[in-house]
């Protein structure tokens, strides 16, 4: 009998042993299981994001490069004010209007950039524009000549308002208040 009780008393003995010495190890492992699941996670939505990437990158290079021209003259990359200077005066050479000033006052900042994520939420702006004032002289038909070729150029100008006046030559003088838009660069 006393046989049967300390082969008892071992075997209780040994089953409170190993579950005293693997409980802290059996918990670690449960811990090693979550953390397992989170990082599986993570590369799931890993790979979904490259995916995603890809699939941008994609509909990006399929762009050919007369449009990627055509964009980038419709809204360039910086403010480019002399570009579009120039761009004025060849439209006003080529309708017979004589620009006598041209002011390009300050840029400013207009629309946010739309966050889609929490690190997106501190974006900067996507766009700024140009103030723009012009004042020109031309007969009547010169000066719908100029606004056609502004209005058919690839570059994006609204003309936010205009004051004419008569000449004593026959010729009026317009004031165009206009506003370009360009591409922030530090996005």
């Amino acid at each position: 009998m006393s046989k049967n009780i300390t082969t008892f008393l071992f075997f209780v003995i040994s089953i409170v042993v190993f579950f005293a010495w693997t409980n802290p190890w059996l918990k670690e492992v449960g811990l090693l299981k979550e953390e397992r699941e989170s990082l599986n996670k993570t590369l799931e939505n890993f790979a979904e994001l490259q995916g995603m990437r890809d699939r941008v990158l994609e509909g990006f290079n399929s762009i050919s490069p007369e449009d990627s021209s055509r964009l980038s003259k419709l809204i360039p990359e910086g403010a480019e004010q002399t570009e579009l200077m120039v761009e004025l005066s060849n439209l006003a050479d080529a309708s017979g209007v004589i620009i006598s000033r041209l002011n390009v006052q300050p840029e400013v900042e207009i629309a946010k950039v739309s966050s889609f994520s929490a690190l997106a939420s501190q974006a900067l702006p996507k766009y700024k524009k140009v103030n723009l004032d012009l004042v020109c002289s031309s007969s009547y038909e010169g000066f719908i000549s100029f606004l056609k070729g502004l209005q058919g150029s690839l570059r994006l100008v609204d003309i936010d308002g205009i004051e004419f006046s008569s000449k004593a030559d026959g010729l009026y003088e317009f004031n165009i208040k206009a506003i370009s838009y360009f591409r922030n660069n530090n996005i």
